[in-house]
């Protein structure tokens, strides 16, 4: 059935109320504090590695002596970059966040960073716990690809260890002065100009496992800058408002936020392949994402840029699979009941505040019909003549 009604003011174009869009930002206060914890974290990390460079000629273990010659670079990646970043619903136990990577330029060794992955680790967490044991914070050393700080209920800042080949790193630096790192926003860094790492030299530490292994954030944010190029704000937005979706229906767990950006994107691209024009609406967009989502979740959904690594299923059983399977079609459902079904504005935003909670402001006053479904309902009601009966069904 087409789309009856359009719910644009509702997501993010009124002015009369805060839109869906608008009550799904974190507050700047949130935001402050956010920003004011990375740069204590970078502080402190550049301090500490600077510390164990003074103190070089005290070690005698090659590994640690290679180890405090590093200086420590940073990129912040994730949502806060892609600029998709939300206010959970259920906060807490959700949590705002910000990934920003540690980059460490080495030698590599037969293909492989030099430095010990598990020194590295170990020296990254007692700085870190120094400057966690003075602000109150605490760190978890549980994930296995970085190191958190928990700054509170709800907030947290994720650290993965990189490092990335120092002779690449000296050309990088040269040529545009290494302005992706320490300073100005990665995601400004995406001109077609910059210099970019080879991503298969770029490695991740891993937890208790003693290895490296060849990952790049940066790949998929390149590619997800360019996607929102080509189909330009509007895809942030549907991103964000599938995330806002996913906190509702998931307190913990469901699918991850790249799997949506992958399928939104996919979405986006098939629709302007095909019709030749990009979407006209936030609701038109959402209500085509909608409609491929169960499609493209009954798959393997990969990533874009290297597309044998499966990014759904991963790391889920069986039973949670079939749960985020179940609700993504639930989800398609209940969107096409709002958009094309419902009967009245009141109706629509009843529907949207069961799919993205009372984030949706309460205002059917806001809800527009499509021009096509305002023209059939102005359409006089006909008389039909009563239809004769057939001479062949008569009865005898």
């Amino acid at each position: 059935m087409p789309q009856r009604h359009n719910v644009s003011k509702l997501l993010h174009t009124a002015t009369s109320t805060d839109p869906f869009l608008k009550q799904l930002n974190i507050t700047e206060r949130q935001e402050t504090q956010l920003l004011s914890v990375r740069k204590k974290v970078r502080s402190a990390l550049k301090q500490g590695f600077k510390e164990l460079r003074d103190r070089a000629n005290e070690f005698y273990d090659s590994d640690q002596l290679y180890l405090s010659r590093l200086a420590p670079k940073f990129w912040t990646q994730g949502s806060y970059v892609y600029r998709t970043l939300n206010r959970p619903e259920h906060l807490p136990p959700q949590q705002i966040d910000i990934d920003d990577g540690v980059y460490f330029p080495m030698e590599l060794v037969e293909g492989n960073p030099k430095a010990a992955n598990r020194l590295l680790f170990n020296s990254v967490e007692n700085i870190l716990k120094k400057l966690a044991d003075s602000n109150n914070w605490a760190v978890d050393t549980n994930k296995s690809t970085c190191v958190r700080i928990i700054v509170d209920a709800e907030m947290h800042v994720d650290i993965p260890i990189y490092a990335i080949p120092e002779e690449r790193y000296a050309v990088l630096k040269a040529t545009v002065e290494s302005r992706q790192f320490d300073g100005l926003l990665s995601a400004e860094a995406t001109d077609d100009n910059d210099i970019w790492l080879d991503p298969s030299q770029v490695y991740l530490a891993v937890r208790d496992k003693d290895k490296w292994k060849p990952s790049d954030p940066m790949v998929l944010q390149r590619w997800f800058e360019g996607r929102c190029k080509v189909h330009s704000n509007r895809l942030r937005r549907i991103c964000r408002y599938l995330k806002g979706w996913r906190d509702l229906t998931w307190i913990k767990g469901g699918p991850s936020s790249i799997t949506l950006m992958v399928a939104a994107a996919e979405t986006f691209d098939n629709h302007l392949n095909t019709q030749r024009t990009p979407f006209q609406s936030d609701c038109e967009a959402l209500l085509a994402v909608a409609r491929e989502l169960p499609d493209q979740f009954a798959k393997n959904i990969c990533n874009p840029e290297e597309p044998e690594e499966v990014m759904f299923p991963r790391n889920l059983k069986d039973e949670e699979i079939v749960e985020i399977r179940d609700k993504v079609r639930l989800f398609k459902g209940n969107v096409e009941i709002s958009l094309c079904h419902s009967q009245t504005s009141h109706e629509v935003v009843a529907q949207l505040q069961a799919i993205f909670g009372q984030r949706i402001p309460s205002r059917p006053d806001l809800v527009e019909l499509m021009p096509v479904a305002a023209a059939v309902r102005k359409i006089p009601a006909q008389k039909q003549d009563k239809p004769k009966p057939s001479k062949t069904n008569r009865s005898a």
